[in-house]
């Protein structure tokens, strides 16, 4: 997003964008030298609820088996939620025993950028409908901070 002076905040370079054969970040896109076009920077998201960073290579389940609408997303090591069924009950957000689960409108400061990721992995990925068995590393990643890099998808 833009402020008054025309630059852009921390959020807008968090961005998932097509690179090669996968999505990368547009902040990685950039440092990388990959050219990112501009209608693929679209404006806020608002969402209910997000998976945020701590569930990177965690993926416990917990939230799955509590959600009444099934709108959990599952990936190779993360969560997300579709928008589209939430329904902003918050029974996820108890359940996660890595508090990767927020209500967007009270997301860890630095995680606004997880709104837009939920959004577009949502669409990409298969509905997770039952509680599987977390990550064989998660309880070493559980509290480990700042692992969007090894976000796969």
């Amino acid at each position: 997003m833009a402020t008054s002076s025309g630059e852009h905040s921390a959020c807008a370079c968090w961005r998932l964008v097509p690179c090669g054969n996968g999505i990368i970040l547009e902040q990685e896109a950039r440092r990388a030298g990959v050219l990112v076009a501009q209608w693929l920077r679209p404006a806020h998201v608002s969402m209910a609820h997000i998976v945020t960073e701590g569930c990177i290579n965690c993926k416990y389940t917990c939230c799955v088996s509590v959600c009444p609408t099934d709108c959990f997303r599952e990936g190779p090591n993360f969560l997300a939620i579709d928008q589209s069924e939430c329904v902003d009950c918050a029974m996820c957000a108890r359940e996660c025993p890595a508090g990767a689960v927020h209500p967007s409108r009270a997301a860890p400061i630095g995680s606004c950028h997880f709104a837009r990721i939920n959004m577009e992995l949502a669409m990409l990925w298969p509905a997770v409908r039952a509680r599987r068995d977390r990550l064989r590393c998660a309880d070493r990643w559980r509290s480990v901070r700042r692992k969007i890099h090894l976000l796969r998808i």
